[in-house]
């Protein structure tokens, strides 16, 4: 890895940041965290007190209405890799997909990616490969299968890029305990230099980052 992720830079830091979608109620409100180079977090809290809102603000889809969004990623503009909840899935193929949304990536690297989202046995299962076809939103996997291609494309942006935070909404979604313990460890030591915040509601996900963010 780079010295950049290696270092003790401070990769991102909110402060006291708010997001108000009707202008009266605010979510997240006035959350503040650091989050180092290389470091690792689970953004924890109920349902609509602002997990997925937070991931927009950092991919600056949206401007935080109070507060700041600083450090050495956004400084340096560094790029980030991440899923969100309501991705539509193209109703092309697996292969396609990938050439699609991680252009960069090499074919090797579209195999590593489904293999750290314990999805490459499903794959080389299929008649056609890379060629199965997904149909309309994914209609042809299941729910696992889908959530799991999902962290595979934003593996794969991530391997492709370099990309030095990687943020993933409920990563483990649809998936029973045992894969998605294999999946997130084949992440976090896949991406072992690099930031990264998941968004989750399994305390058995929790457990596995000893940083936690509560909104």
């Amino acid at each position: 890895e780079s010295s950049i992720m290696n270092s003790n830079k401070v990769c991102l830091k909110a402060d006291r940041i708010s997001f108000s979608y009707d202008g009266v109620h605010r979510v997240p409100d006035s959350v503040s965290f650091e989050l180092m180079a290389g470091e690792k977090a689970a953004v924890l809290g109920d349902s609509g007190s602002g997990k997925t809102t937070l991931f927009y603000l950092l991919l600056g889809l949206w401007q935080p209405d109070r507060g700041t969004l600083q450090g050495s990623l956004l400084a340096e503009g560094g790029t980030v890799s991440a899923i969100t909840q309501n991705v539509y899935v193209f109703d092309t193929t697996i292969g396609e997909l990938f050439r699609r949304l991680c252009p960069e990536g090499s074919e090797a690297v579209v195999w590593q990616s489904l293999e750290l989202a314990c999805l490459g046995d499903f794959v080389r299962s299929c008649p056609d490969g890379l060629g199965y076809r997904l149909g309309q939103d994914g209609c042809r996997l299941s729910g696992g299968q889908r959530q799991r291609l999902l962290v595979a494309l934003a593996a794969a942006r991530a391997l492709s890029t370099g990309s030095r935070l990687l943020l993933l909404d409920e990563p483990t979604c649809g998936l029973d305990r045992r894969t998605g313990e294999r999946m997130l460890a084949g992440l976090l030591a896949a991406f072992a230099g690099r930031a990264m915040l998941v968004i989750t509601h399994d305390e058995y996900v929790a457990e596995m980052f000893k940083k936690k963010i509560h909104l």
